[in-house]
């Protein structure tokens, strides 16, 4: 799979594998880091190829990518010596230049799945499971599905969220659409912080709050 919708090398991989110009099968592209966290957690692709400038790809993002057991290719920019040095901090060995072929992308996605993982580079077994916190630990987790169109979902999470803060404890109100979320929108928020937190004394009801669909 690929992370790098836009890019121009990204096309050429697309279109050369759809053409049988080599050997290999683009089976999901990847809008951002959440979309390829989820295919790679579905175990849906062997090996992905990844573009540097992704947002918020960081050694915890790599490291829920190998524990997926998916091998990356960083993809870093012709001549941004910066962009390769980043990747080879995050600790990624497989890097190709975004004016590589597709043939040669295919080559550098091989040669990372083909290697042996490290076994210094894999996280210890816990000895045994940590002890849960003391007091009541249970949760109520309640989903809000609809189909597309605009049905009302934001606006029923929004407001579920916000009464079931008002009742007391803590409520997280996470956008699962990796897609199109409108969450933080809805809350004001900068675009990318779209799981915010409500405690006992949530905020002012969210402009969403009307019953008309969002």
């Amino acid at each position: 799979m690929t992370a790098g919708v836009g890019a121009a090398w990204e096309a050429a991989l697309v279109r050369a594998c759809q053409a049988g110009q080599v050997a290999a099968q683009v089976l999901h592209r990847c809008y951002d880091l959440g979309d390829l966290l989820a295919v790679a957690a579905a175990g849906q692709a062997e090996v992905a190829v990844v573009a540097a400038g992704t947002r918020w790809l960081d050694r915890d993002a790599l490291a829920r990518l190998t524990a997926a057991g998916l091998p990356v290719v960083g993809v870093a920019s012709a001549g941004d010596e910066d962009s390769e040095r980043r990747l080879r901090q995050l600790g990624l060995l497989h890097i190709a230049s975004d004016e590589d072929p597709p043939d040669i992308l295919v080559d550098r996605a091989r040669a990372a799945l083909a290697a042996e993982p490290d076994p210094d580079d894999e996280p210890p077994v816990p000895d045994e499971a940590p002890a849960p916190p003391d007091g009541d630990t249970r949760r109520v987790l309640a989903a809000v599905w609809g189909p597309k169109g605009g049905p009302g979902r934001t606006t029923v999470a929004v407001n579920l969220a916000f009464e079931a803060a008002a009742i007391g404890g803590e409520v997280l109100l996470v956008d699962a659409d990796t897609y199109g979320g409108a969450v933080a929108h809805a809350n004001m928020y900068e675009h990318h912080r779209s799981c915010p937190t409500w405690r006992r004394d949530p905020p002012a009801r969210p402009p969403s709050s009307g019953v008309s669909g969002g």
